[in-house]
């Protein structure tokens, strides 16, 4: 790292990056016809509690059931990133995506992606109803220490746009005429009285009970829906919420709630939009366009 020409002794500073591996691993250092051997012990996957979000917010705190979340840590997986995989019958995401696997109370988790710096899962809804759980990460069958993280019934976190936790919301807009979609933006902004579609994750359990890893199939009747109540405030302007519930043909997690915007809902390019879903609502910041 650094090292200043002396007479006589001097210090030579030296930085040795993690080590991913399983197996300790050396290295040797000359200076001046002297040389120093560097062992270097298994690094293994290192994770902290501080480190584990929720994937739409960013922001830490208690994880609930179903909620999609993200790992900070290092040699948590591949150098190069891997993405989900589905299981053999394409139903459900797989629980190990390359060599990584994510475990509450031993119970793996779907992974979403991998890579060495970051690890984004699901948690499972078996953790409903425990007011802690216990989380490790292995890589390459090299297990983390436990983390402890509380479990809440709900979390909710509104994704965006550009993947921050705050700015534009991940809403898509429903424009009567003509009869299309369109991201909601500046320039594509949501009507009033009009339908926006947001998404979000967090929700906790669901009814019927949430499926780990499953993509949601079946009528509307039959998708999950959550069990605390959902409401959503545009504008601090109480919206309509005509759909709540598991996004179709998406993992489950993802929550998509369909909503009316209020009449009476501020104009404008950052209009404030909140999910509270039971007695938690969503992150601060996460704004959009009304026109």
């Amino acid at each position: 790292v650094s090292f200043a020409s002396v007479g006589g002794s001097g210090n030579v500073n030296y930085r040795a990056e993690f080590n991913p591996i399983d197996k300790e691993r050396t290295a040797t250092i000359s200076v001046g016809g002297q040389e120093f051997v560097v062992v270097q012990a298994p690094g293994g996957p290192a994770i902290t509690k501080e480190g584990v979000v929720n994937a739409a917010s960013y922001l830490g705190g208690p994880v609930a059931p179903g909620e999609i979340i993200s790992i900070f840590g290092q040699g948590l997986g591949p150098k190069k990133a891997a993405t989900y995989q589905l299981t053999a019958d394409r139903r459900r995401f797989a629980t190990e995506v390359a060599g990584t696997r994510v475990l509450f109370d031993g119970i793996p988790a779907p992974i979403i992606a991998t890579s060495d710096a970051q690890v984004s899962a699901i948690v499972p809804y078996e953790v409903a109803g425990r007011t802690t759980t216990q989380m490790r990460l292995e890589y390459n069958g090299v297990l983390s220490s436990a983390v402890t993280l509380d479990v809440a019934s709900t979390a909710p976190g509104i994704f965006t746009q550009d993947m921050s936790g705050k700015g534009l919301a991940a809403i898509i807009n429903w424009d009567a005429n003509p009869d299309r979609w369109t991201v909601n933006t500046a320039a594509n902004r949501a009507a009033r009285n009009g339908y926006v579609m947001i998404f979000a994750t967090g929700e906790g359990q669901t009814n019927p009970a949430g499926d780990t890893g499953a993509l949601a199939a079946g009528t509307a009747a039959q998708l999950p829906r959550p069990r605390e109540a959902v409401t959503v405030t545009i504008g601090g302007q109480r919206a309509n919420v005509t759909y709540a519930g598991a996004a179709p043909g998406m993992v489950s997690g993802l929550l998509q709630i369909n909503a009316q915007v209020p009449a009476n809902a501020p104009t404008g390019d950052a209009v404030p939009v909140v999910v509270t879903i039971g007695n938690r609502t969503s992150q601060a910041g996460v704004v959009m366009a009304v026109r």
